[in-house]
């Protein structure tokens, strides 16, 4: 919707309506303000209700703190109603006055007609109906000023991958640094993010991304993120159609995304040369993740660099890029034993178990396997259906010879854990999209009854093998990029 379709008789209409039980227009309901917390079209009624009087109250008591007035009065009667408007007329502040007239016209928990409310006063019913209209245009001034910045959230958000994390432990320090360093007028224009597969690159480069989102610093956010192999239905691997593998991809992705359509057919070099006016002299951020899977990511870098004039590049990779002198590089640690508690104990909690570990068994559980993030997801997983000790003494030995052993090691006995059913579905994952998928996508390319595929949909999701995304009443299921890899390369392969 446009800002212009908010009008006033719009807001009018909305609150006569609510005042009235009347039929209340479209407009309003199609806020972009409402489409980011409510999914379904039938809630949005009483979000907007919710939504116009949280905006409203907030309005009264700022204004009435300002008026030096109590701001929260308990309107438990007319009575009550007629002290409180009184008060509020008594102010000389203009602003004040429509707040107060449009709310106890409207929205007061305890009705008065316009006659006893311009009585109380006491005013003529014709100058307190002005003062309704006063209110009635502040309104719907902010109602189009609150829209203005949900648009732009959701403009800025529309290429950002859906949140694989609903809260993060451990790293508020690191993205505060990399949000400084990326809005600094001399901070660097290019920063890696590095570190070891599940350490959560991607979730503190997401984080970065939707904090930024919230924000009007950037022209655009950009995301491109490369996933080179799919595998068929059959279980064979193959190359997916036009990956974004190569220097020459990440561009065309840039240019796409860019909405400069009209570059398609040009070389790369022809791309950046039209692509750099726009990103040296307007401030976008781009976001390149999984940046080790590029075949050339030596020629990728030096490419780029023209770019970055306003234009700032946020990398996620595996390997180090401390070698590129203009590439300010991140390491990323893994948890603190604090953090790594915090996480345990909140997969606890959401899968309904006990959410406090003994200060010995979390100790235990740092000792063997440090405070890699989807390392202690994993294991948390387990932990309901095996005895710690005998996960702990397993994983010693594969910690000693490598993180990735580790790795290997925790998948292979989740995976001797879960039903033929849960192995059949988990690999039909491997067809997922990197957006995630729906459940009815997911039973249709499994061709699993419907019993078999709940239970295993329930024992994939249980062992922390699935992220979940999107919103309660239609969730999108994907792998984690590790647990990909994992499965191609030892399931497919070996097991």
């Amino acid at each position: 919707m446009t800002l212009e379709s908010i009008t006033t008789t719009a807001v009018a209409e909305t609150l006569s309506a609510w005042r009235h039980g009347g039929k209340l227009p479209d407009v309003l309901l199609e806020l972009a303000a409402l489409r980011q917390t409510v999914s379904r079209p039938e809630e949005r009624p009483q979000a907007l209700r919710e939504f116009v009087v949280s905006l409203l109250e907030r309005q009264l008591q700022q204004q009435r703190l300002l008026a030096e007035i109590s701001p929260k009065v308990r309107l438990t009667s007319k009575k009550a109603v007629k002290t409180a408007v009184i008060d509020d007329f008594q102010s000389n502040q203009k602003e004040l006055k429509g707040w107060s007239a449009l709310f106890f016209r409207y929205l007061s928990p305890v009705n008065l007609t316009v006659a006893e409310l311009a009585a109380a006063i006491p005013l003529s019913t014709r100058q307190f109906s002005r003062h309704v209209k006063q209110g009635v245009a502040q309104l719907t001034s902010l109602i189009q000023q609150v829209e203005q910045r949900a648009q732009q959230r959701s403009r800025l958000r529309r290429f950002l991958p859906v949140p694989e994390f609903s809260q993060l432990f451990g790293v508020d320090e690191v993205v505060l640094k990399v949000v400084a360093q990326l809005t600094a007028d001399d901070g660097p224009r290019f920063i890696s993010i590095e570190g070891l597969g599940g350490v959560g690159k991607t979730a503190v480069a997401q984080a970065i991304a939707y904090q930024f989102a919230e924000q009007t610093i950037w022209q655009d956010i950009l995301w491109i993120s490369a996933r080179q192999e799919w595998i068929t239905a059959q279980g064979q691997l193959e190359k997916i159609e036009d990956p974004v593998y190569s220097l020459e991809d990440v561009i065309s992705r840039l240019a796409h995304q860019l909405g400069q359509e009209q570059l398609a057919g040009l070389a790369a070099q022809d791309k950046l040369t039209r692509l750099e006016p726009l990103l040296a002299s307007q401030p976008h951020l781009i976001i390149i993740d999984n940046l080790e899977t590029l075949t050339d990511t030596k020629a990728l870098l030096p490419a780029l660099f023209p770019l970055a004039g306003q234009t700032r590049f946020l990398l996620t990779s595996r390997y180090s890029l401390r070698d590129s002198d203009f590439v300010y590089t991140l390491p990323l640690p893994e948890l603190s034993s604090t953090a790594s508690q915090a996480l345990i104990e909140s997969e606890l909690e959401r899968q309904g178990q006990a959410a406090t570990l003994s200060e010995a068994a979390m100790a235990a559980i740092y000792r063997t396997i440090g405070g890699l993030p989807l390392a202690l997801k994993l294991v948390t997983a387990q932990l309901g259906t095996l005895p710690l000790e005998y996960i702990l003494n397993g994983l010693q030995d594969a910690r000693r010879q490598s993180a990735e052993q580790m790795y290997k090691f925790i998948y292979q006995r989740t995976w001797r854990l879960l039903s033929p059913a849960a192995h059949h579905l988990l690999l039909t994952m491997l067809l997922v999209s990197p957006e995630g998928e729906a459940s009815t996508w997911m039973k249709l390319m499994s061709n699993m009854p419907l019993e078999n595929f709940d239970e295993a949909l329930l024992q994939l999701r249980r062992y922390s093998l699935l992220e979940t995304a999107g919103g309660l009443e239609e969730p999108r299921y994907r792998l984690h990029r590790l647990t990909t890899t994992f499965l191609q390369t030892e399931v497919l392969l070996q097991w």
